[in-house]
């Protein structure tokens, strides 16, 4: 009986740590030395985005940010593809209504794509009262995609 309770508790580890493996997450620095053009001087790490595949098959994320030391109120969190400039495309956007640390969900397809694509050209814009174009961004980590959860 013992054996099979032992069996039966190393099958079911298993089974969990398979399904967590599969989690895709995957994170961002925000600075605002990186944001171009910048809207306020310096290169003050001032915060972090982290997106997590909640849903692969309808590209949607669960989502958490913090920030710190900004000039102004949070308006959106922005997600595209480039770097965080007039250049980049915008494929999704988060209203944070002047939270400087919180989480939801939202769904993109497209964001999923091109993080799976290369994480390094998806890019985090945190754009506030004071900065509309925004204050903090940063490029998503590939050290940070497709982590493996225990």
């Amino acid at each position: 009986m013992a054996k099979v309770l032992v069996t039966l508790v190393c099958v079911l580890a298993i089974a969990g740590m398979a399904s967590a493996a599969t989690r895709e997450q995957y994170y961002a620095t925000l600075t605002t030395g990186d944001v171009r053009p910048q809207c306020i001087g310096g290169n003050i790490v001032a915060g972090k985005v982290t997106v997590t595949v909640t849903d692969a098959s309808t590209g949607t994320f669960s989502y958490s940010f913090s920030v710190r030391k900004l000039t102004g109120t949070t308006t959106t969190l922005d997600l595209g593809v480039g770097f965080y400039d007039p250049n980049g495309e915008v494929i999704a956007t988060v209203n944070l209504n002047g939270a400087t640390r919180d989480g939801g969900t939202f769904t993109s397809p497209d964001l999923l794509t091109a993080l799976r694509d290369d994480p390094h050209a998806v890019f985090a814009n945190v754009n506030t009262s004071t900065c509309p174009g925004g204050e903090v961004g940063g490029q998503f980590n590939e050290s940070g995609a497709k982590t493996k959860f225990s």
